[in-house]
């Protein structure tokens, strides 16, 4: 995908790009996507309604980590949401995933605190 067909692109197909691309950017952060982080990715793409050629895009895009932050609460709570669910996914919670969590909460404008109530929620959720 070149820069003229995302100039055409409405905001909303721009920013589910935007946020499978941020996952992919976190959850290749220990050096590799578990099966589990890739399943859960592709199932939330599936939900957007990506295609596989945008999703491959995302994966391409996800070497070059710029997050591009949500423009409303509703947004950022979500993304921060899949964020956390990514990282807990495969059973390993690595330094460079919490402390890229913890990155995002802080430019998100949340306390930290945050991080412990997304854990909490999702936890309960599991069980």
């Amino acid at each position: 995908m070149n820069s003229f067909q995302k100039l055409f692109m409405s905001k909303d197909k721009k920013e589910k790009l935007a946020h499978i691309t941020n996952l992919l950017s976190m959850a290749q952060l220990d050096g590799e996507i578990s099966q589990e982080e890739q399943n859960c990715i592709v199932n939330l793409a599936l939900r957007f309604d990506l295609t596989e050629d945008e999703l491959k895009q995302c994966l391409k895009d996800s070497t070059d980590v710029v997050v591009e932050i949500p423009q409303d609460d509703e947004s950022k709570v979500v993304f921060l949401r899949n964020l956390a669910m990514l990282m807990m996914v495969d059973g390993q919670v690595t330094d460079e995933e919490y402390n890229f969590l913890a990155l995002m909460v802080d430019k998100f404008g949340y306390e930290q605190s945050a991080i412990d109530v997304l854990v909490q929620d999702i936890l309960k959720e599991i069980q």
